[in-house]
C-alpha cells in the first residue's frame, strides 16, 4: 500500500482526502490512500516518517508551510524563491529518506483565477507561506501588491493603517489567514473599512469551508465578486498528485 497525507496543526476542515481518494479512483490506484496526519509540532516530523514507512509523499498546510524547510533535503526553485513548502516526496533508498519540496500554491491560485480580469492592484491579507505563494503568482501575472497583517511585519501595513481610500485603489483582496475557517476562527474576519468596497472588487478568500466566510459575507453585502478557495485547492493538488506520480514511477 503507497501511503499519501497531510500534516498540519488542525485538520478537521479539510478535503484533501476526498480529492485524493477520486485521483486515486480515476487512476486506478487501489494500493493508494490518504491520511490526515495532526502534528501537535513540527519536530514530530521524523518520527512520523520512521512510524510510516509506506509514506510516498505528503501535503503540507498551516502552520507548517515555512517550518518544514529545515528537515527538507531538496527544493525546488518557486518553493525556494517563496520561502513556504505545501508538498513533499518521499524517497527511500539503502537507509536513507531524502525529501523533496514544491510550492504548488501559487500556481493553484493563479490557474483558479483563469479568465478573471485581474485589477492592478492587490491587497494580501497575511505574511505567511501562502500569502508569499500568492504575491508570486500575481507577479508573474504582472498585479502589484501590498501585504496587510496585524503587526505589520515584513514590510506590510497594519489592518489599522488601511483606509478607505486605499480600499478603493486596490479591486483584489485576497485573505491569506485562517480568519473564517471552520472549527478555528469561523466567526472572524479581517479587520477592514468594508464600508469601502464596490461593485469592482473581488474578495477572494483562501479558505473553503465554510464555502461562504465571514470575509466573503462581506462582499456579498457590498456587491463584490468573490471566491473561495475550493478552486485552487483542486488545481493545487492536481499538481501535486502529478509530483506524487513521478516520484513513485521512480521508486517503482
Amino acid at each position: 500500500m503507497k501511503l499519501y497525507g497531510l500534516i498540519g496543526k488542525s485538520l478537521k476542515h479539510s478535503a484533501s482526502p476526498a480529492i485524493y481518494q477520486q485521483f486515486f479512483v480515476r487512476e486506478g490506484r487501489a494500493d493508494c490512500r490518504y491520511v490526515l496526519f495532526e502534528l501537535a509540532a513540527m519536530e514530530e516530523l521524523p518520527s512520523l516518517l520512521d512510524r510510516n514507512p509506506e509514506l510516498m509523499g505528503f501535503n503540507v498546510t498551516y502552520p507548517y508551510k515555512e517550518q518544514i524547510i529545515p528537515y527538507l533535503d531538496h527544493l525546488d526553485q518557486p518553493a525556494k524563491e517563496i520561502g513556504a513548502v505545501n508538498v513533499v516526496t518521499v524517497e527511500r533508498s539503502t537507509g536513507k529518506t531524502l525529501l523533496t519540496g514544491y510550492n504548488s500554491d501559487w500556481m493553484g491560485f493563479s490557474e483558479s483565477l483563469t479568465g478573471e480580469m485581474l485589477p492592478e492592484r492587490a491587497l494580501i491579507l497575511g505574511t505567511g507561506g501562502a500569502a508569499r505563494a500568492v504575491a508570486y503568482a500575481l507577479r508573474k501575472r504582472q498585479v502589484a501588491y501590498q501585504f496587510v497583517s496585524r503587526c505589520g511585519k515584513k514590510g506590510a501595513l497594519r489592518y489599522e493603517d488601511v483606509s478607505d481610500e486605499l480600499m478603493r485603489a486596490h479591486h483584489l483582496i485576497v485573505n491569506c489567514t485562517p480568519l473564517g475557517t471552520a472549527g478555528l476562527h469561523e466567526n472572524e474576519l479581517p479587520a477592514l473599512p468594508y464600508q469601502a468596497l464596490t461593485s469592482h472588487h473581488l474578495l477572494y478568500d483562501l479558505v473553503y469551508n465554510p464555502a461562504v466566510t465571514p470575509f466573503l459575507q462581506q462582499g456579498i453585502d457590498h456587491g463584490c465578486h468573490i471566491q473561495n478557495g475550493m478552486a485552487m485547492l483542486h488545481a493545487q493538488a492536481e499538481l501535486a498528485w502529478q509530483w506524487f506520480q513521478d516520484n513513485l514511477t521512480c521508486v517503482e
